[in-house]
């Protein structure tokens, strides 16, 4: 899927043909975040969300840094199954990879202890974190945003995953 030689894979028809047609490559997709994750940090943060914990900068800095090892963005929304019939081909070359190296910026800009607790991270750190990342403050807030929507995400998650457990109980 690419022109240099981390991007060759063995051919196989079947996947070859499920992608042509837009059913995407759940296999490839396997393949590839299993080379990327690193499972000490998989255990670490599933511990830390079992455990009642907030994900926090830190998490998604590494999340961020298993997306890159799995090859261009691009490619790897291709083989997710349906997203081809739902998104253009030109829509998903618009993808910039350029903004997830803004984000680790911005996160890479805060110090450990604003890291691990994003609540603390006010205007005039906002403003501290933009220069240091060569970012603006709004790209800073954007960011804030969607950790907290993650955090929201992940609290809905919890509360259905009890739900479903003390059904499957009865």
């Amino acid at each position: 899927l690419g022109e240099k030689t981390d991007a060759l894979e063995a051919f196989s028809a079947q996947r070859m043909a499920e992608r042509i047609i837009g059913m995407g490559d759940v296999l490839g997709i396997i393949e590839r975040a299993e080379e990327a994750i690193d499972k000490g940090e998989a255990l670490a943060l599933e511990a830390k969300l079992k455990g009642g914990g907030a994900i926090d900068f830190n998490d998604l800095l590494a999340q961020f840094r298993t997306i890159r090892k799995m090859g261009p963005i691009q490619n790897v929304l291709k083989m997710i199954p349906g997203l081809s019939a739902q998104v253009s081909e030109e829509d998903l070359n618009k993808v910039d990879e350029r903004q997830i190296d803004r984000m680790q910026a911005v996160i890479l800009s805060m110090t450990p202890i604003e890291r691990a607790n994003p609540d603390i991270i006010n205007g005039s750190r906002r403003k501290r974190i933009a220069a240091g990342s060569g970012t603006s403050v709004e790209d800073v807030n954007m960011l804030l945003r969607q950790l907290t929507e993650m955090r929201r995400s992940l609290k809905q998650f919890k509360k259905l995953e009890k739900r479903f457990k003390k059904r499957g109980r009865r």
